[in-house]
């Protein structure tokens, strides 16, 4: 069995499973790494964090024991976290502005609202 062995892959479960420090220190790494890259990194990077952010919209709403919608906080907190993190890196970088829109963030973000 083939293993990923990348900082990708080792941050995003930070983000996904471990508790809430972990994953704000994975969000932490990230931000760094994408604030110094302006090359092919950066796009892989940002679609990363845009595939996150997707992975958490459906795991977002959950049944009660009475079949009502419920919403999970946790997710909510972590998808938060995530477009927060993208949010603080677009102003600065114009690089990373173009690496959101080839990405797909426009659309991540229409599907998060809708």
């Amino acid at each position: 069995v083939p293993h990923d062995s990348s900082l990708a892959s080792l941050l995003n479960v930070g983000i996904l499973y471990l508790g809430d420090v972990a994953s704000q220190a994975a969000l932490d790494v990230y931000e760094a790494m994408m604030a110094k890259n302006h090359n092919e990194m950066l796009c892989e990077d940002m679609a990363c964090l845009l595939g996150l952010v997707d992975r958490f919209s459906p795991l977002l709403e959950s049944k009660d024991e009475n079949g009502n919608a419920t919403i999970d906080p946790l997710f909510i907190t972590r998808q938060t976290s995530l477009l927060d993190m993208i949010k603080s890196i677009l102003p600065s970088n114009p690089p990373s502005q173009d690496a959101f829109r080839t990405s797909g963030g426009f659309e991540t973000l229409v599907r998060v609202f809708f």
